[in-house]
């Protein structure tokens, strides 16, 4: 309900290489900005794929390439109220809305189409958006306001997910605290234990950090040891 509509900038930086001070070798780099312009709205995330930067202002989802120090509109798509999460994995683009909840886009290269692959129709406060990575698995996690931690994922096969447009819950656990920042690494227990465990070789860990302080990662465990 503002007069007048809030704008941001986007702004790309090149890291090149010059020559460092005497006796300071960690002058040898420099940022040199290559764009600057004002947008239409807050720009409220920024991520890439495919090559191309991703950004959203607002409800809607642009894709830009750089051409002779402009940024050129590939593609773009609305959404539901206000994107401030987004990360990609190749041509999987996972985003989360204010109130709407985790939708996942996909960019088809050969046609330059930017479409909503599949979302979560329930209303969900986000705080946090991230990938689960098991083996073959890609699943889609996301923390809320009510300090949440819910799992989803995209199963076209299933009925309720009514071919594919819905994203089906399949795990959620009640953590008790806020997450606010996740990131995601591959596995790697080889070198902590025998080398005859291999059920983690192919599965990423996905750490969070929570507004009360706390610290801890989410990872998919093998059917064996669940059951156990």
């Amino acid at each position: 309900s503002e007069d007048i509509t809030s704008r941001g900038r986007i702004i790309l930086l090149d890291l090149i290489e010059v020559v460092p001070e005497p006796d300071k070798p960690w002058t040898r780099y420099k940022l040199k900005q290559i764009y600057a312009k004002e947008q239409k709205g807050p720009v409220s995330a920024v991520t890439c794929t495919r090559g191309f930067l991703v950004s959203s202002v607002g409800q809607k989802v642009y894709l830009w390439q750089l051409k002779d120090k402009e940024l050129t509109g590939i593609a773009f798509i609305d959404t539901n109220i206000f994107i401030h999460q987004m990360v990609s994995i190749k041509s999987l683009i996972l985003i989360a809305d204010v109130y709407k909840s985790v939708s996942v886009l996909r960019f088809q290269d050969e046609s330059r189409t930017l479409s909503i692959v599949s979302r979560d129709f329930n209303p969900l406060m986000v705080y946090q958006i991230e990938y689960v990575i098991d083996n073959n698995n890609l699943a889609f996690l996301a923390s809320d306001a009510e300090a949440n931690l819910s799992i989803f994922m995209y199963q076209p096969e299933s009925r309720e997910s009514c071919g594919g447009q819905k994203l089906i819950r399949r795990a959620d656990y009640h953590l008790g605290q806020k997450v606010n920042a996740m990131f995601r690494v591959a596995c790697n227990f080889r070198q902590q234990f025998d080398k005859r465990i291999i059920a983690y070789d192919n599965k990423h860990l996905t750490f969070f950090s929570t507004l009360d302080g706390g610290f801890g990662f989410v990872l998919p465990l093998p059917e064996k040891t669940y059951r156990r």
